[in-house]
């Protein structure tokens, strides 16, 4: 794209007088593509300086809402029933209806019960790369991702929609959107049910 970039160092990263972000040669980091996921990132002691930097991130602050899987219960419960929607909730909430306890779910929560019961899956509102993921189908457990390093993160409960099987794999597409529109498309594919870290990209093209 012709732009000039430079590697950082996370731990090199500090503030001028101004409270701009700089580089350890004391270069003003105007824009900055990171891959030190915001929810850390907003814990962190320096969070306060994020903001008045005016620094331009790559992925930006937003994306914070996108990437934590605690909005799939929330848009279960503004849309429910929606065709491109899973049944999800919030797992503290299945295990406070399952106590019969009367929660302001419980009643979502029972219609679903059938479908759940079929088959979910518990996932940590962070993580990546399948991090975390079980699966489990008629009250077994099925398939369990090898990295729980988000485990202790909260869960969401969400229904089960398994990958097709093609020729012994599972393939799972990622869109790129662009306002409302499809600009890209990665396509990954793994042997295991539950994509990881180790999944591999597959070279595709879309003719027409």
């Amino acid at each position: 794209a012709g732009v000039g970039a430079h590697f950082t160092a996370l731990s090199e990263i500090g503030l001028t007088d101004e409270g701009q972000l700089a580089d350890d040669q004391d270069r003003v980091i105007g824009t900055l593509f990171k891959l030190y996921p915001w929810e850390d990132m907003l814990r962190d002691e320096f969070a306060p300086n994020l903001q008045p930097s005016q620094t331009r991130f790559i992925e930006p602050p937003w994306k914070a809402v996108l990437s934590n899987k605690g909005l799939l219960p929330l848009l279960w419960h503004l849309f429910p029933d929606h065709p491109n929607l899973l049944p999800a909730f919030f797992q503290a909430d299945v295990e406070a209806a399952r106590r019969g306890d009367t929660t302001a779910f419980a009643d979502a929560i029972a219609a679903a019960e059938p479908l759940l019961a079929r088959g979910h899956v518990v996932k940590p509102i962070f993580s990546r790369e399948g991090a975390g993921v079980v699966m489990v189908e008629n009250g077994r457990e099925t398939a369990r991702a090898p990295d729980d390093s988000y485990s202790h993160h909260p869960q969401i409960v969400q229904a089960l929609a398994p990958l097709p099987e093609f020729d012994g794999f599972h393939p799972v597409l990622g869109a790129w959107i662009v306002g409302e529109d499809c600009v890209g498309l990665g396509l990954r594919e793994d042997r295991a049910r539950i994509t990881h870290n180790l999944s591999r990209f597959k070279p595709h093209f879309i003719e027409g």
